[in-house]
């Protein structure tokens, strides 16, 4: 296994882990692994990620305290790379 297929398995471990709090900047670090662009939108929390013609919306957590990602988002996330994933 090389070492970037074993970087985005751990990521992809990491990402199904709801135990563990994700925070944002790691949430885009591990999609840019598998190749998704982020695009934003000014006046708004909603990011969306691209790669081909895959497509998902997540909501960019903001305010006071930890910025974490939301379960629901992280779900979005695993569905789509397993998507890419399939199509190898």
């Amino acid at each position: 296994m090389t070492n970037g297929r074993r970087k985005r398995k751990h990521s992809l471990e990491r990402l199904e882990d709801f135990s563990v709090p994700l925070p944002w900047r790691g949430f885009v670090r591990i999609l840019k692994n598998y190749g998704f662009e982020m695009i934003t939108s000014s006046g708004s929390a909603a990011r969306t990620f691209v790669k081909g013609e895959i497509k998902f919306t997540v909501h960019e957590p903001h305010g006071k305290g930890d910025k974490v990602v939301s379960k629901v988002d992280r779900k979005k996330a695993i569905f789509h790379i397993e998507r890419i994933e399939e199509d190898k």
